[in-house]
């Protein structure tokens, strides 16, 4: 692939990080709200799993 191809994929690419962002936010926010929600969960092994996953990854604003 010619140098010029490649410098079009990788413009394209932080083209797109802003909106795959964007598409990740509202998620990652309805998962917070259901997890404050379910508070009398916090024994089961779901919700551990779950807040552990949640909040190992940052989403930033």
């Amino acid at each position: 692939m010619p140098l010029k191809k490649h410098s079009e994929v990788l413009l394209e690419s932080h083209m797109m990080t802003p909106v795959c962002q964007r598409r990740l936010e509202a998620p990652y926010t309805n998962l917070q709200q259901m997890l404050e929600r379910g508070k009398d969960l916090k024994g089961a092994q779901e919700y551990k799993e779950t807040h552990s996953l949640l909040y190992s990854v940052e989403i930033e604003a």
